[in-house]
């Protein structure tokens, strides 16, 4: 079995600019539009008044496991993990460490480092550094699929209170979407139906290596914090 690989981002502070700008960019001209003012409105959580403009990530990516969905954005360099079916309990996390060698985007490696049973598909990359660290993180259980995603194709917003991430796909080839609504105040995260296409996944088929874009240098602000 070939390993799966991590992609470094340039990492040079100008090289970093560039590719957020470039990601800005492409975000406004090709994916999908971000929910509306009213429509952020109607969904009944209060996440305050808007501290930014809508921003595409620099890379982006969904963890579907058993019993929880994990989300990973960068730059805001977060993890969320969202227990399926319970709204109160979710936990949004730094992570600016993603592993940056193979062997944890590698299922049979992750399997015996993490001692789970052979039918179990482990975490990968910064999910499975958490697993790891966290008996808290074992919950989610086995993972059923993930999505990793380039500059410019997912789109998030920061507020007073926490930020959305928008139209990230509910399977890997499936045409609808969900919006995510996270409250980190009140510890409250919400998923909604979007009419909105789904970001398409830049991870690669089952029987190939996938990769997932590694973080560039964080910028130092929870979300939240207003932009000066």
């Amino acid at each position: 079995m070939r390993s799966r690989t991590l992609r470094d981002l340039p990492g040079s502070r100008a090289g970093i600019a560039a590719r957020s700008n470039a990601a800005h960019h492409q975000f406004r001209r090709g994916a999908p539009e971000f929910p509306s003012p009213s429509e952020i409105a109607s969904r009944h959580i209060d996440l305050g008044r808007a501290v930014d403009t809508v921003k595409s990530a620099t890379a982006a990516a969904i963890f579907k496991h058993q019993h929880a969905v994990v989300i990973w954005i960068a730059p805001l360099n977060r993890i969320i993990r969202i227990p399926i079916g319970k709204e109160t309990t979710f936990a949004d996390e730094e992570d600016r460490d993603v592993p940056g060698t193979p062997e944890w985007m590698n299922d049979e490696w992750l399997r015996g480092h993490l001692k789970l049973g052979g039918t179990c598909a482990p975490p990968i990359g910064g999910v499975a550094k958490k697993w790891e660290a966290d008996p808290a993180w074992r919950a989610i259980g086995c993972r059923e699929w993930w999505c990793g995603f380039d500059a410019g194709k997912v789109g998030y917003q920061e507020f007073e209170r926490g930020y959305i991430v928008a139209s990230l796909p509910t399977a890997p080839k499936d045409s609808q979407a969900r919006d995510y609504y996270v409250d980190v105040k009140d510890r409250v995260a919400k998923e909604f139906g979007s009419a909105r296409a789904p970001a398409l996944c830049q991870t690669q088929s089952a029987e190939q290596s996938r990769s997932i874009p590694s973080v560039p240098k964080p910028s130092g602000q929870p979300p939240g914090t207003p932009t000066k």
